[in-house]
C-alpha cells in the first residue's frame, strides 16, 4: 500500500458506510474530511489523493496541479457523452491526473480504466435506511398497485393518465406533485403526456410513511416536500448518524395494502441508472413494472438481478420509441390488474427472493469492486 493522504471534501455518508463494513474504499489511508483545504496539506510528505463533488460541474474551478490523484465522484448519472465530460474536468481542475466514481452514465459511454461506473449509490441507502419486513402474500389487498410517482415528468404524467383512463386510479394507491423547479415540459402531440392536477389518494393519509407523512404535512410548499429533503426523525445505519433522505423509506402500510408497483424513472431518456425507485420492491420483494429508459430492465440484469420475463411480457424494454415502450409496459399493468395475485407472486417467489439476497449483497460488493479500482490507482502514485 502506497503512503498517502485522502481529502475527502464530499462529507458522503457512502465513503464512511465502506469503512463501517470493512470494504474502506482508501485501505488504511488516513482520511480528512472537511469541505476547505486542510490546514499545511500541500507540505504533508504523503502523495495526496483528493475526492471531489463532481456531477454537472457543481465544484467551481480550482487549481489541482498539485494532487497526485483526484477522484471526482458522484451517486448521479452523467448525461453528457464520455469526452465531453473528460475534457471539461480536466479543464475544471488543470490536471489529467483524474479518476471518476459515477452513478450512471449514458449507455453509448465507452469503458475506461478511469472511470468506475455504477456506484449503486441509491440502492445502498436504501438498503441502509430500512429494516427487513416479511410481507404476507396470502393475506387479502385492497388496492391493486402504488404508483408513488413524485413531482411531474412525461412518464409519469403518462402513468397517472392511463390510470384514470383505464379506470384502475382508484383501485390504486397514487400520488403525484407539481413540479418544483417548473421544469416539466406540456407535450400537445400526445394526451398522456399532459400535465396533471396534483393528486394524492386519500388512503394515503393513513397508509403513507408515519415520518414521511408527517414531512410532507409540515411543508409549507411544493419545494419542501420534494423526496430530496431528509427527515430529521430517521437515520442510515452504520457508525455516523446521517439522517435519511425521504425518498429512500420504504412504504411498509402501502405495500401490505397493495400488490403490484409501478417504477417510473426520474429521467425518462437513454440513461444507465438504478435509484431508489427500483431499489425497494425489490428489498419488498415485489412484483414491478418500469417506465423509464430503452434498456433499463437488461442493465439491471446486468448487476446480477433477475426480471420478470415469463411471468409478464418484457420486451417492452428493448423498443426505441418512447411512447410505444410506454404502451407495452402498460398492457403488462393491464395483465396484472387482471391476474390472481397470489398465484401471479407464488410463481414469481424465485426470483423475488433472488433479487433480495442479491441487493443485500450487492453493498459489500459494489464496495470491494470499488476498493479494487481505487487501489489500481493508488498503487501507482
Amino acid at each position: 500500500m502506497k503512503d498517502f493522504v485522502v481529502w475527502d471534501s464530499t462529507g458522503d455518508y457512502l465513503l464512511d458506510l465502506s469503512k463501517h463494513l470493512g470494504t474502506p474504499w482508501f485501505g488504511s489511508a488516513r482520511i480528512v474530511t472537511q469541505f476547505s483545504l486542510p490546514d499545511g496539506l500541500l507540505t504533508w510528505p504523503q502523495k495526496k489523493v483528493l475526492i471531489v463533488p463532481w456531477w454537472r460541474y457543481d465544484h467551481p474551478p480550482v487549481d489541482y496541479s498539485w494532487a497526485d490523484l483526484v477522484v471526482c465522484y458522484t451517486r448521479e448519472l452523467i448525461h453528457e457523452d464520455w469526452d465531453t465530460y473528460l475534457s471539461k474536468s480536466i479543464e475544471n481542475f488543470n490536471t489529467d491526473r483524474l479518476i471518476f466514481v459515477m452513478g450512471g452514465k449514458i449507455s453509448s459511454a465507452p469503458n475506461d480504466p478511469r472511470l468506475f461506473c455504477p456506484l449503486l449509490g441509491f440502492f445502498h441507502c436504501t438498503v441502509m435506511a430500512n429494516d427487513v419486513h416479511e410481507y404476507d402474500i396470502t393475506k387479502s389487498r385492497p388496492y391493486l398497485f402504488d404508483a408513488m410517482l413524485g413531482i411531474m415528468r412525461r412518464n409519469r404524467a403518462y402513468v397517472f393518465n392511463r390510470l384514470v383512463e383505464d379506470g384502475l386510479l382508484d383501485q390504486s394507491l397514487v400520488s403525484i406533485m407539481q413540479d418544483p423547479f417548473n421544469s416539466y415540459q406540456v407535450n400537445p402531440t400526445n394526451a398522456y403526456y399532459q400535465s396533471v392536477n396534483e393528486y394524492t389518494s386519500p388512503a394515503l393519509e393513513y397508509l403513507d410513511d408515519p415520518s414521511v407523512h408527517k414531512f410532507k404535512q409540515s411543508a409549507t410548499t411544493t419545494r419542501e416536500r420534494y423526496s430530496a429533503n431528509i427527515l430529521t426523525d430517521r437515520f442510515y445505519k452504520g457508525q455516523v448518524k446521517r439522517p435519511v433522505q425521504m425518498s429512500q423509506i420504504i412504504p411498509v402500510r402501502v405495500y401490505e395494502n397493495s400488490w403490484f408497483s409501478i417504477v417510473v424513472k426520474t429521467n425518462p431518456s437513454d440513461f444507465d441508472f438504478l435509484t431508489e425507485k427500483t431499489a425497494k420492491p425489490i428489498m419488498a420483494r415485489r412484483i414491478f413494472v418500469v417506465f423509464g429508459s430503452q434498456g433499463i430492465l437488461a442493465f439491471l440484469r446486468q448487476q446480477g438481478f433477475r426480471t420478470f420475463d415469463g411471468l409478464i411480457d418484457e420486451s417492452y424494454d428493448q423498443e426505441p420509441n418512447e411512447l410505444k415502450r410506454y404502451d407495452m409496459a402498460w398492457q403488462q399493468i393491464r395483465r396484472l390488474a387482471e391476474c390472481d395475485p397470489v398465484q401471479m407472486y407464488q410463481q414469481a417467489q424465485p426470483v423475488l427472493d433472488h433479487n433480495f439476497n442479491t441487493l443485500m449483497d450487492c453493498t459489500r460488493k459494489n464496495f470491494s469492486d470499488l476498493q479494487r479500482f481505487i487501489k489500481s490507482h493508488t498503487d501507482r502514485l
